[in-house]
């Protein structure tokens, strides 16, 4: 007999590195295979529960309809929503598309034998009530500390201010490193053994400081001319195709010696160069 096809829906309220999906949904794999569950696919979102228009469910949603799934498995209640109204709907629509819902943490189906399950529907309430109940006392908690803290004369904590591009170079070098040497942005998260969306930024940051950095003199061709590069270095980047310093930009010194024909006389007036027209460097 041919296993029922279920989909695992995660959610965790962070969209950084905080916090993640994956103890939600190897715990959910577990009781996919206890059940006898085959689980089709798995979505998982980083976004507030409180959100009504929230793309990954919507697509869950969607993906359930229209692959004839029978069950969609999530941790806790909360997951679907931190609104009762967003609960209700969500759930009114899985079940008119003969959809049943599994909430691990409290062992409740929404549908028992294709009808809907009423001690089911009575326990999801009041726990999807709970959590719209839990999530304002902590806005009002929240609300309540920065109005103490305004009434003793001081100001709330000002948000964490945002790392500059700079900043962000400086604190990932192993990072900006293996990406100088070609690596993708999974292979470099792999390597330094962080997230991609760690990598990403520093990528992003890197390329906005390289942006910058065009704007100064930098050109092989101008900055010999000018008598601030040597014949021999002109000719060594010449050989090797480069016209501008911007495209070794971030290199380390030692990088450069391996770079055949350099030597530590070159590497030395490159580094120095990159120093004189604002090129970042590790």
């Amino acid at each position: 007999m041919e296993n029922k096809k279920a989909v695992i829906y995660a959610r965790v309220s962070s969209a950084g590195d905080r916090q993640s999906t994956d103890r939600q949904v190897v715990e959910l794999k577990t009781y996919a295979s206890q059940a006898g569950l085959d689980v089709a696919k798995v979505f998982a979102e980083k976004m507030s529960g409180a959100k009504a228009n929230r793309p990954v469910l919507t697509d869950c949603l969607a993906y359930c309809r229209s692959n004839g799934i029978e069950t969609l498995l999530v941790s806790e209640i909360s997951r679907l929503g931190r609104s009762l109204k967003i609960i209700v709907d969500t759930l009114d629509e899985l079940t008119r598309a003969g959809v049943n819902v599994h909430i691990l943490d409290l062992g409740v189906d929404t549908l028992k034998e294709g009808k809907p399950n009423p001690f089911g529907s009575l326990l999801i309430s009041v726990m999807g009530a709970c959590a719209e109940i839990e999530r304002r006392a902590i806005y009002e908690r929240l609300q309540s500390g920065k109005a103490a803290k305004r009434m003793k004369g001081g100001a709330a904590k000002a948000a964490k201010p945002k790392m500059t591009d700079e900043q962000i170079v400086a604190r990932h070098p192993e990072i900006v490193g293996a990406l100088r040497n070609g690596l993708s942005v999974a292979s470099a998260a792999a390597v330094c053994k962080c997230s991609p969306t760690t990598v990403e930024k520093v990528k992003k940051a890197t390329l906005r400081l390289a942006a910058n950095s065009e704007k100064s003199y930098t050109s092989v061709a101008v900055l010999y001319k000018n008598g601030q590069m040597s014949r021999a270095t002109y000719a060594f980047l010449s050989r090797q195709g480069i016209r501008d310093l911007i495209a070794i930009g971030g290199w380390s010194k030692e990088q450069i010696v391996k770079m055949r024909g350099a030597g530590e006389g070159i590497a030395e007036e490159i580094k120095t160069l990159f120093q004189q027209n604002g090129i970042f460097n590790i």
